[in-house]
């Protein structure tokens, strides 16, 4: 319970400090993006495993492509194809592509987590809009696809560097209360 709670206060005050410092940035209306990787964090429980962190962004980034791509599948063909037929080849085919390459292509390599594939998907429409035109529905208005890519990666990135501070901090007071418990 002690430990528990002294986890949360380093989580608070390290999301805190990086909060106020990112906040003031025009960027700062995007920090919800660095919960995401948080999120993936904390449940794939990587603390400290600069690998799995790396393709946790890995897959987020590969993930906000395949986005890319779904949007400009529905920006070119949503008034040519049917709905049904631009939705089975976004929603079943895309999907079925972007899970192989996770799951079987990419299977213990850098963007294999589907998770954050996913994640990068889902932000995708977040921040670009859907279906069309995309550029300007969404959350980042009318910057271009490069700049949003940018902001997305770097959100994502700083959330795992949050991650890992707030781990850092957590084990060196847990070591530093036990070493003078122990004395």
């Amino acid at each position: 319970m002690k430990n528990n709670l002294l986890l949360c206060i380093v989580i608070a005050s390290v999301n805190l400090i990086g909060t106020l410092l990112i906040g003031k940035l025009a960027i700062g209306q995007f920090i919800w993006i660095s919960f995401l990787a948080l999120q993936f964090y904390f449940i794939g429980n990587v603390a400290m495993q600069k690998r799995a962190c790396l393709e946790l962004l890995a897959s987020f980034t590969v993930g906000l492509f395949w986005g890319q791509l779904s949007n400009l599948l529905w920006f070119y063909f949503s008034d040519s194809l049917s709905y049904f037929t631009i939705n089975f080849i976004d929603g079943g085919l895309l999907i079925f592509l972007l899970s192989v390459g996770a799951l079987i292509l990419f299977d213990k390599k850098l963007p294999g987590r589907l998770p954050a594939t996913f994640t990068g998907l889902t932000v995708t429409v977040l921040l670009w809009g859907r279906p069309v035109p995309f550029i300007g529905q969404g959350l980042l208005g009318d910057r271009s696809v490069f700049v949003g890519l940018c902001i997305a990666c770097g959100m994502y990135a700083y959330g795992l560097l949050m991650a890992f501070m707030m781990d850092v901090i957590y084990s060196n007071l847990v070591r530093k209360i036990y070493r003078e418990d122990g004395e």
